[in-house]
């Protein structure tokens, strides 16, 4: 449930965000939840090949709406598989 809603959430500011990548991407980034289910910190561990899509992903999920329902402590840090294709 947590994966697919932060999956949800970043793919609705991705389509509200004007500088996103145009082309298909596909990324692994490890993300770090407050506790106010807002995403703290952002790291690429496997990235796109292109600085620019990756940097636009890492804003676009700091820019991302809180979680509606926070998750305990010990799934704070998740890593997550996000793509787009055409």
């Amino acid at each position: 449930m947590l994966f697919r809603s932060l999956q949800r959430n970043f793919q609705d500011a991705l389509s509200r965000n004007r500088k996103a990548p145009q082309g298909e991407f596909n990324v692994v980034v490890r993300v770090w939840l407050g506790e106010d289910g807002r995403v703290q910190r952002t790291e690429i561990v496997n990235g796109s090949g292109n600085a620019e899509t990756d940097a636009l992903i890492q804003s676009t999920l700091a820019d991302m709406a809180p979680l509606r329902e926070v998750p305990p402590p010990s799934l704070r840090v998740v890593q997550l598989r996000l793509n787009r294709r055409a």
